[in-house]
């Protein structure tokens, strides 16, 4: 009878468990690799070129200047911004160091889905001879929209269009502006003192991640051992609690209740209307609603404007019941960009220049309460 030796045993059992750990480990690397493979596929977003977005210390991001991207898939269209940042229709325009009119606002109004000509903005420009600014940007809320407006007011501008939808409020108090990352975006929001009283707090959770992760997994690319890396980082986002489901709410300053809503929401409106009257400007608010369901203007908007609406310096405009009836007599199709998306459609930004043109009108045909740089 053979005897095995104590010193075979043991290196049998080393290369046994060696080769079962190779085995576990291979297992899981293919399962992490076929995860990060679906993910890939399934958050393919179509952008070709690199992030148009960056790291701001007030407004939390902004648009890179002189860039152009590509969104490749219905709606397709293109991105192009000036030196200053703001979109136009063309690579290498620089910006005018002071115009007509300047546009702040969210997706709707930089015109996510849409060439830049056929934005709202560019149209009424185009029809009225002005000179115009869109600094508006996706995922943007009150709160980043008005400092926008303060960002940019050094281009002395004689009317700002303030484009907003039904969203924008409540983004206005969340910490991470709506993304497609896991990863909070961080923008300015509306907090509360220790009075309850309302006031603006900086961008807090900046994180060099968000961007590293919109570069190497949310813009177009061949898969690659950058998504396997940070499908590892997204589970251990998963397992600490933090992933984007919950995120707002694991940074613990979301406050939502109506009475701060309304609160915030007044402060905010009350800021702009005061420096954008304070730069001897005249403001129009815009409401916009989704091209998918017709929601009607935010009560918290509507209950203040009231206080700040005069139809001389101040004007509200509300598409909800142009966009009502057309819906309900036509349908919604054709006002959805590329007719797959609730953004406007090349169609819906001309009712809403429609909407906007009489406004702009009124303000151009007044004496010399406004500045005399505009004429038509």
């Amino acid at each position: 009878m053979t005897t095995v030796s104590p010193r075979r045993t043991t290196v049998f059992v080393v290369l046994t468990l060696a080769l079962v750990a190779l085995v576990i480990a291979a297992g899981a690397a293919i399962a992490v690799t076929l995860r990060a493979y679906r993910y890939y596929h399934a958050h393919q977003t179509n952008y070709v070129g690199d992030s148009f977005i960056m790291d701001d210390p007030v407004v939390g991001y902004v648009q890179r200047p002189g860039i152009h991207n590509r969104y490749t898939a219905p709606p397709a269209y293109d991105i192009y911004t000036d030196d200053l940042g703001a979109r136009v229709d063309k690579q290498g325009m620089q910006a005018p160091r002071k115009v007509d009119l300047l546009a702040v606002g969210d997706s709707f109004t930089w015109g996510h889905g849409v060439q830049d000509e056929s934005t709202y903005v560019r149209r009424l420009a185009r029809a009225k001879h002005l000179t115009a600014s869109n600094v508006a940007l996706a995922s943007y809320g009150l709160t980043t929209s008005y400092l926008s407006f303060r960002k940019f007011s050094f281009l002395e501008p004689t009317i700002v269009i303030f484009g907003f939808i039904e969203d924008d409020v409540n983004r206005a108090f969340q910490p991470c502006a709506p993304s497609l990352s896991p990863y909070c975006r961080a923008v300015p929001f509306v907090d509360f003192d220790s009075q309850g009283d309302p006031f603006i707090h900086p961008p807090e959770y900046r994180s060099r991640e968000y961007y590293e992760y919109m570069q190497d997994v949310i813009l177009d690319h061949s898969f690659g051992w950058k998504d396997v890396l940070w499908e590892l980082k997204r589970d251990r986002l998963i397992l600490s609690g933090k992933d984007g489901n919950g995120i707002n709410q694991q940074h613990g300053r979301f406050i939502n209740d109506p009475a701060s809503r309304q609160r915030g929401v007044q402060f905010l409106l009350d800021s702009l209307v005061k420096d954008v009257r304070d730069r001897r400007a005249t403001l129009i608010v815009v409401y916009i609603p989704v091209m998918t369901t017709v929601t009607p203007l935010p009560p918290e908007v509507a209950s203040v404007a009231p206080t700040w609406v005069d139809n001389q310096h101040v004007f509200l405009v509300d598409t909800t019941s142009v966009f009502d009836t057309f819906i309900r007599d036509n349908g919604s199709d054709v006002l959805k960009a590329g007719g797959v998306d609730g953004h406007p459609s090349e169609v819906a930004h001309q009712m809403i220049a429609d909407q906007i043109a009489p406004v702009i009108d009124k303000i151009l045909a007044r004496p010399d309460d406004i500045r005399k740089s505009i004429a038509p």
